[in-house]
């Protein structure tokens, strides 16, 4: 296999990316209480929901959101 060159970005805005399971708002709820607001990064959540889920969750979180 040929060594490929890596190609970096000149963008030095930091995206984080976080997964969980169908259980898993209330570690994001923590984990977004605990972010500053002025972290300088994008958060990007990702949850695996029931198919039969009624309400998508980040309408439970917004309210307490200062991020």
């Amino acid at each position: 296999m040929k060594d490929k060159k890596i190609i970096k970005s000149d963008n030095q805005f930091p995206v984080v990316g976080i997964g969980a399971s169908a259980g898993g708002l209330d570690a994001f709820k923590k984990l977004l209480k605990a972010i500053p607001e002025n972290s300088g990064m994008a958060y990007v959540l990702v949850q695996h929901l029931d198919p039969k889920h009624d309400r998508l969750p980040v309408f439970r979180c917004w309210k307490f959101l200062m991020i």
